[in-house]
């Protein structure tokens, strides 16, 4: 007879889920951060470093992806429901503003920033994701 996990495990294997899932984002948010903005700012002329940190970054991006799959299959329902709604959110808006921000930038619809178009759409999706999770969290309990 298998014993049927208590309510304490289900929410502490959640929370060691979350934190985990925290980690991976925060270390592949900094390991493109570093890839983007380092070889102008830190290490100008240093293509080696360059090039480390581009394998770094995919690396830990594909660590993360690895971790969002393992993370899908290993929660209750109603988590999994959270957890789709947020990445199809974020990934409808970065689909959005990633097709429509090239033309409107052609056009001088948006002002020139001095940020790289890909890590900026990248932020904007980390951000969406995070603020759909808490929302969608809040909404369910």
């Amino acid at each position: 007879m298998v014993p049927t996990p208590q309510p304490s495990d289900f929410k502490s294997r959640q929370r060691r889920t979350t934190r985990k899932s925290a980690f991976w984002a925060g270390a592949w948010l900094l390991a493109v951060a570093l890839f983007a903005f380092g070889p102008k700012f830190l290490w100008p002329g240093q293509l080696w470093l360059t090039v480390a940190l581009a394998v770094i970054s995919l690396a830990v991006g594909l660590g993360m992806v690895l971790h969002m799959r393992d993370a899908l299959h290993n929660t209750d329902e109603l988590h999994r429901k959270v957890l789709l709604e947020a990445m199809a959110i974020a990934f409808g808006v970065g689909v959005v503003v990633g097709t429509l921000y090239p033309t409107m930038k052609s056009y001088e619809l948006v002002p020139d920033v001095d940020m790289p178009d890909m890590p900026a759409l990248v932020l904007l999706m980390g951000g969406t994701y995070v603020v759909s999770m808490i929302l969608g969290l809040r909404r369910y309990r």
